[in-house]
């Protein structure tokens, strides 16, 4: 009994271990977050590195596709120009049908050519002529380049497109070769009220020399950027780029050429642009011919081009994996 008092009335100390057992203790529990911290470190860096390049993927196929865009953008409105260029020097004749107007002297025409030709910066083409074409007789009234074998010329192939195509109100545009040259011819018909073709009026001008005016203007004045791109870099509001804007020939290398290959027209950067892999060609079939379209991305410009959704999210995972690095640091220290 008194054993038994004596043992159950010891007092015991507070548990506690030992030196040695805490130091291995301390040890296991920053190893373990030492390897923990790591192997977390691995998982994002390798999540984050096929994060980016999805989103460098992505990028790059925008960016082809833009490649795209842009060709299709710009050969389109060569095309509107040109359209819009016949209506205008034509325009006495366009419509006679309907409106019972009366017939023009070729000098009005002359004079509306002359002055469309004028707004541009290049040289005056020196092939570029007029002419009114008597449908039964076959006579042809010409100016400037429409003369002798060529004004023949013209005036064959406009009496056969007559014969083949029933009467249009619309301007009409063919190409004539002659002397190894390609001549672009844009005609319109005077039509009485009863559809009878009374005479025909049109131009002829090189097609190298008119359609690289053409294709300057519009490459210069035509933002073939989408605004998702540059943002608000292109002023679309006006036809001139200020001087915080981005324009086509700091982006794209162009060239149009014809069926044939012969080169039409060429941008400043279009040589720069020749080893870029973002290069796209889209083909344009017209009645007189068509052209191709080729387009590239100079490579100063694919930064600028990446849309700002890729660039915003590429800074967002490279600020994620540095502030979860940082963090698990932070955890690494303090249990150490």
């Amino acid at each position: 009994m008194a054993l038994f008092k004596s043992q159950s009335g010891r007092k015991s100390g507070r548990w506690s271990l030992s030196p040695q057992a805490r130091s291995t203790t301390r040890l296991a529990l920053v190893a373990c977050t030492v390897v923990i911290t790591v192997g977390v470190l691995v998982i994002v860096t390798l999540q984050a590195r096929s994060a980016e390049q999805a989103l460098d993927e992505s990028g790059a196929q925008t960016l082809r596709d833009y490649t795209g865009y842009a060709g299709r953008m710009m050969g389109a409105e060569v095309l509107r120009r040109f359209a819009e260029q016949r209506a205008i020097i034509l325009s006495p004749v366009t419509g006679s049908a309907q409106r019972s107007v009366p017939e023009p002297t070729l000098g009005e025409i002359v004079e509306r050519g002359d002055a469309y030709f004028a707004g541009f910066k290049a040289a005056r083409d020196p092939a570029l002529g007029y002419f009114r074409l008597d449908p039964v007789s076959g006579s042809i009234e010409g100016r400037g380049s429409v003369r002798g074998a060529l004004g023949a010329r013209v005036a064959d192939t406009v009496r056969v497109a007559l014969a083949v195509k029933p009467s249009l109100g619309e301007p009409e545009i063919l190409v004539v070769t002659h002397e190894g040259i390609p001549y672009s011819v844009a005609f319109a018909r005077l039509l009485n009220r009863g559809g009878r073709v009374l005479a025909v009026y049109g131009f002829v001008y090189a097609r190298a020399p008119v359609m690289a005016a053409m294709a300057d203007r519009v490459f210069e004045e035509t933002p073939l950027l989408p605004t998702s791109y540059a943002g608000s870099r292109w002023n679309y509001d006006t036809t001139k780029v200020r001087v915080d804007e981005i324009g086509n020939a700091a982006l794209l290398g162009m060239r149009i050429s014809d069926r044939s290959g012969q080169v039409l027209w060429q941008s400043k950067g279009g040589a720069a642009a020749a080893n870029s892999p973002f290069r796209e060609r889209v083909v344009l079939s017209t009645n007189a011919g068509g052209f191709v379209v080729e387009t590239a991305l100079l490579p100063a410009g694919e930064p600028s081009l990446a849309p700002g959704i890729v660039r915003r999210a590429q800074r967002w995972s490279l600020g994620a994996l540095l502030a979860i690095s940082a963090m698990l640091a932070a955890v690494s220290l303090v249990a150490l």
